[in-house]
């Protein structure tokens, strides 16, 4: 299973359509570095200690091909717009079209100035909502973040709930 993936943006290469692999746990950490965060050691993407980590568990890496070489210029704020059940193919495609013959002018803008990852940000197997949106935030695939579906078992309920359920519920 395969996300989009495009970077746009203060210190993103232009007009890039890069061929390298990512993932979805790379987005996290690549997020921190273009804000500038500063760094710490944890536990890396071999599960083994490591300095230079944006995370103190960090399954992603950050995709530094993305970035211009020797760009003083940062983002100041991120904007991350995730769509959820989308093809990456069919997007891809619409983003690669010349801009008279897309469907998403918008999206078609966005990439054609920053880097689109040709074959996309790989995802976690099976493919689930929530345990994607959770890689996203927290750099970590899903059997580390814990949220493995779209239910689990709340034991005080004693019944399936889905942390949907949970935002529809807030006060």
């Amino acid at each position: 299973s395969r996300a989009s993936l495009v970077l746009s943006g203060p210190g993103i290469r232009a007009g890039v359509i890069a061929d390298e692999s990512a993932a979805l746990v790379d987005i996290s950490p690549t997020i921190l570095a273009a804000l500038g965060a500063p760094t710490t050691s944890g536990l890396g993407p071999d599960a083994s200690y490591e300095d230079g980590l944006y995370l103190r568990w960090q399954d992603g890496r950050v995709l530094s091909e993305a970035f211009e070489d020797g760009a003083c210029q940062r983002p100041k704020h991120v904007v991350l717009l995730l769509f959820d059940g989308l093809q990456a193919t069919e997007l891809n495609q619409q983003m690669m079209m010349p801009a008279s013959m897309t469907n998403a002018p918008i999206l078609h803008g966005i990439a054609n100035r920053g880097v689109m990852y040709r074959y996309g940000a790989v995802s976690g197997f099976p493919s689930y909502s929530a345990p994607g949106h959770m890689t996203v935030g927290t750099g970590l695939w899903p059997g580390h973040h814990g949220v493995l579906s779209n239910s689990f078992f709340g034991r005080s309920e004693q019944g399936l709930i889905t942390p949907f359920d949970l935002l529809d519920n807030l006060p």
